[in-house]
């Protein structure tokens, strides 16, 4: 503003600005300038007059009457950047909001026959993945094959029947992360592998002191990505269902999103698509993976609304997104 011939190409410069289709808003941070102020409130108003983009003005230390004209014209004038800067921030993610999909659809919660699997009456219970399994493959959700065995006999006709490779987990409800506690085998590729699998997992609830309701054999999935999906139930918002990245690594990586349960496909897609690694890396869940998970996660979410608990965490880690196919690989459903 201060060098003349700047000052006379400025509107022009401004109007580029203001016209580019690859500027959705714009935030001008002004300080000063004294006899000058004036002429660059008109500029300012020239834009403002011919564009629909939201502006945002902040003006340190204005000549005196520039805050006052603006006032009259509705427009507030901030007098810190760093405050106009996080209000256009806000406009931005409200627009962003108002653009997704992401919307509570009540009539898409589906009736489940919980007392048919769980005893829903119970204080306390951690609910098992062979029972979790069932309640998934119910409610036509797609599950990783598996059996349950109570003998070494049993686990080897089971492997043989869901086809190897296969993972072998004890099923206990007095420990719920098993794989840090050494009850959990992957990757076993023949019958004798995982007939001392078995005798190994036996052995280490031995050590543990836990009781074992019996030895879960289940196909592996091969490949793809490992995705997080639980559901709770909050006491202000209700049930709520969530998406996230990491699988076993869901804790340290910290990323997973929440919306009021049900939503749709075309919600949970657009809900995934929140996650910041997916907004930083795209690449990670390509469009087809992101539907097939979130076509999961509708329906899981369809489910889950009608759980008949006040309190209760449902959870599915990883949800497997394999070359070929879409499993839940682990489950767990703990009632408080």
């Amino acid at each position: 503003m201060t060098n003349r011939k700047y000052r006379a190409t400025l509107p022009a410069v401004l109007k580029t600005l203001i016209d580019s289709s690859e500027i959705d808003s714009h935030v001008f941070m002004s300080a000063g300038f004294g006899a000058l102020g004036p002429e660059l409130l008109q500029m300012f108003e020239d834009l403002r007059a011919n564009t629909e983009k939201p502006i945002c003005i902040s003006w340190l230390s204005p000549p005196a009457g520039i805050a006052e004209t603006l006032a009259e014209r509705g427009v507030l004038a901030f007098d810190q950047h760093a405050r106009a800067i996080r209000a256009m921030g806000h406009l931005v993610r409200y627009a962003a909001d108002k653009r997704h999909r992401i919307r509570h659809r009540p009539k898409a919660a589906t009736p489940f026959a919980w007392a048919d699997v769980i005893d829903i009456a119970a204080a306390r219970k951690v609910v098992c993945e062979d029972i979790v399994a069932r309640i998934l493959e119910l409610a036509g959700l797609p599950v990783a094959r598996g059996h349950l065995a109570k003998t070494t006999e049993e686990a080897v006709r089971a492997a043989d029947d869901v086809g190897y490779p296969v993972a072998i987990k004890a099923i206990s409800a007095a420990i719920t992360h098993r794989a840090a506690a050494g009850l959990v085998k992957l990757n076993v590729e023949n019958a004798d592998a995982v007939a001392r699998a078995n005798r190994a997992l036996r052995d280490r609830a031995a050590e543990l002191g836990a009781a074992l309701e019996g030895i879960w054999v289940q196909h592996m999935i091969s490949g793809g990505l490992a995705l997080p999906v639980t559901a709770f139930r909050d006491r202000q918002f209700g049930i709520m269902v969530g998406g996230g990245i990491g699988g076993g690594m869901t804790e340290i990586i910290d990323d997973i999103v929440f919306a009021r349960a049900p939503i749709d496909a075309d919600g949970a897609f657009d809900m995934l698509g929140r996650l910041r690694t997916i907004e930083r890396l795209s690449a990670l869940l390509a469009d087809a993976d992101r539907r097939r998970a979130a076509d999961f996660l509708a329906r899981f979410s369809s489910i889950v609304a009608t759980a008949p608990w006040d309190r209760f965490t449902f959870e599915v880690n990883p949800l497997k997104l394999g070359t070929d196919e879409v499993a839940a690989v682990d489950a767990l459903v703990v009632i408080d």
